[in-house]
């Protein structure tokens, strides 16, 4: 793969002197350490502020208190769980960071809720029921609030950078429902 990218800029460069856009070349080249350091500083201020807004959130119990209201329908969701274990809440508090997109704290406590399954499920050395409807959850991408496109939409100037948000929940959802449904499908039906 090196050999082809290698070829590909060796081309690009010839092509571009030898058509006289060497001045078009030269300022894309000084543009783009720009653009990428802000992009970075944007991405990381936006970060900064919603893990700000999350301990706020947090150490007024109000994580806590949503990941409460949640475990009724993840205990439903994962049987196999004892309801009351503490697995059921880092899985409630993953989902919430999820959807809120806040994805550090859905990291760590996805993290949190794989090793409490490991745990209960004997590490067994390879992934439980649970364990693999959490990477279900995990992987299809639903979140109501996707912070980072909204960031990233705003900083390249989109005329609304939340008119997506319907369409992304919409099909985060939906393919949350198909990954379930696959599941259960596999697991009947070998």
């Amino acid at each position: 793969m090196r050999v082809v990218f290698a070829v590909i800029m060796v081309f690009s460069l010839l092509f571009g002197l030898g058509t006289d856009r060497s001045l078009v070349m030269l300022d894309a080249l000084l543009k783009v350490p720009e653009n990428g350091l802000t992009l970075c500083l944007n991405l990381v201020l936006m970060a900064s502020i919603w893990n700000g807004f999350l301990n706020i959130a947090s150490d007024s119990g109000l994580v806590e208190r949503l990941a409460n209201a949640c475990q009724f329908l993840f205990s439903r969701i994962y049987p196999q769980l004892p309801s009351k274990d503490k697995a059921i809440g880092y899985i409630a508090t993953n989902f919430i960071g999820n959807c809120l997109g806040l994805g550090s704290l859905a990291m760590v406590s996805g993290l949190k809720a794989m090793q409490r399954m490991d745990e209960l499920a004997g590490h067994q050395g390879r992934a439980s029921r649970s364990m693999k409807t959490m990477l279900i959850f995990n992987t299809t991408g639903f979140s109501l609030f996707p912070m980072t496109i909204m960031t990233l939409r705003a900083q390249y100037q989109a005329p609304d950078p939340t008119d997506f948000m319907p369409y992304t929940a919409l099909l985060g959802l939906l393919v949350l429902i198909i990954g379930l449904g696959l599941q259960v499908c596999l697991e009947k039906h070998g």
